[in-house]
């Protein structure tokens, strides 16, 4: 989902920052091999297409200390040991765009704890135990402020800059248009056709156009995706690079 997440993103967006017509954009057809995937993925995993904040930041991280992977502890997020899996901003601003999406991690890290604490904390209330009550109050108390201190460490004009932010990270971090469909789910799910169920065979043959060699031939090429993925991005504001 990360992947496609950021080809998509990439194709929504276009350029790097993003041309003002893009922003006024109300609408938008994925190419159908992309938008096909990206939606029958999502609906496997249960997650909307669009919701960035996962797919995009809290799921795009891996430990530097354990590059082969492996089982891991809240404990053990911290800065220092982890960077992003896939970079889709140019030297030197992806630097600033680690130290924002790492210090949203470290975050919920630190986040998962303060979540234990106040299910203890509400048992503890629900039973009339003031001793455990006070004693978790003052730890919650201590979780939060932790979850504080790594944004607030992190989140300073010499790491992150207030322009980098505004023209490059905010805009292309959200979607902003309507969660997009492929065109054989619209068909299904259209009236009259509730009933003609999408084969597995056909869902497979539209992921494969993603792939395949006449993909970039479909109506629009496969510049902008590639790009993210590539580093390039353009800056002609009067060429639609999506467009062959």
């Amino acid at each position: 989902m990360t992947v496609l997440g950021l080809l998509a993103h990439a194709y929504r967006w276009d350029s790097s920052p993003p041309r003002p017509e893009e922003r006024q954009r109300t609408s938008l057809a994925l190419p159908d091999g992309l938008a096909a995937l990206w939606w029958a993925t999502s609906q496997r995993l249960g997650v909307p297409c669009v919701g960035t904040q996962y797919t995009l930041v809290l799921s795009n991280w891996r430990l530097v200390s354990r590059p082969e992977g492996g089982r891991y502890s809240n404990e053990e997020l911290v800065g220092e040991d982890l960077d992003l899996t896939f970079h889709y901003l140019l030297p030197p601003a992806d630097r600033e765009e680690r130290t924002l999406f790492i210090s949203l991690v470290e975050s919920e890290a630190r986040g998962a704890l303060a979540l234990r604490v106040i299910v203890e904390l509400l048992a503890a209330a629900a039973r009339e135990d003031a001793h455990r009550t006070t004693y978790l109050l003052d730890r919650l108390r201590t979780e939060i402020a932790a979850v504080s201190r790594v944004f607030a460490t992190a989140i300073r004009k010499q790491h992150l800059t207030s322009d980098t932010f505004l023209t490059l990270l905010q805009p292309t971090h959200v979607w902003g248009l309507p969660e997009p469909r492929p065109l054989y789910e619209i068909w299904v799910h259209s009236p009259g056709n509730e009933t003609n169920p999408v084969s597995d065979t056909a869902v497979d043959t539209r992921q494969a156009e993603l792939w395949s060699p006449g993909f970039a031939g479909a109506g629009r090429c496969t510049y902008a995706t590639a790009a993210l993925l590539y580093g390039h991005y353009s800056t002609d504001g009067n060429t639609d690079k999506r467009c062959g």
